[in-house]
């Protein structure tokens, strides 16, 4: 089973679960649903909670088989806004919406994967260089790929790769050929990388 991790399971995040398909069951775990789809499960889970990230991920086990994969999406690109004009509540909810989203994601899954010596983790963040108005989101898109790239030297000896893609602002199933590789068997070879995929920039 492929766990997508998401503040809000919108079109885009529907597309990329769909396009994981065939390496097996796609969960989407949101706290909110834009979008449904018949082929793709969507559970909603408060992802800002520590507590309620770890039993979401154990009832998506239980139902659904092993969760040999786990994909973090970024809070969606909002308006551009200059840094002096981002309040602190705007801060604070890329923050969550995109550096805890993920974190609590992680720490729901890596106990499970690291007690069966395997697992494959890959983090979607945006790729905003040179983006005017996006300092905030950018900064915790990086924070984000920091998280990435440390966390796979801590569970690398377990069996558990972990990776960052980055894709072009609200295209997250454009990281579908990158993630796929990297939650494959086959993507074993690869551990605290960060890539960006093709277009990514355009």
């Amino acid at each position: 089973m492929i766990v997508l991790a998401a503040t809000t399971a919108d079109g885009g995040t529907v597309e990329l679960a769909q396009e994981l398909g065939e390496l097996g069951p796609v969960v989407v775990l949101a706290r909110d649903a834009a979008a449904r789809s018949g082929e793709v499960t969507i559970v909603e889970a408060d992802l800002w909670s520590a507590d309620a990230s770890a039993e979401a991920w154990r009832s998506a086990e239980e139902a659904h088989g092993p969760g040999e994969a786990l994909v973090t999406l970024p809070a969606r690109p909002a308006a551009p806004a200059p840094l002096a004009e981002t309040s602190d509540e705007a801060w604070a909810a890329l923050l969550r919406d995109t550096l805890f989203v993920a974190m609590h994601a992680v720490r729901a899954a890596t106990p499970a994967m690291i007690g069966r010596g395997y697992g494959r983790i890959a983090m979607v963040t945006w790729d905003l260089e040179g983006s005017a108005g996006h300092v905030a989101l950018a900064a915790a898109c990086g924070a984000v790929g920091h998280l990435a790239r440390t966390l796979a030297s801590e569970v690398g000896e377990a069996g558990v790769t972990v990776n960052a893609v980055s894709v072009s602002p609200g295209r997250p199933a454009a990281a579908a050929p990158a993630v796929r590789l990297l939650c494959s068997p086959d993507g074993g070879y690869l551990t605290s990388e960060a890539l960006c995929a093709l277009g990514a920039g355009t």
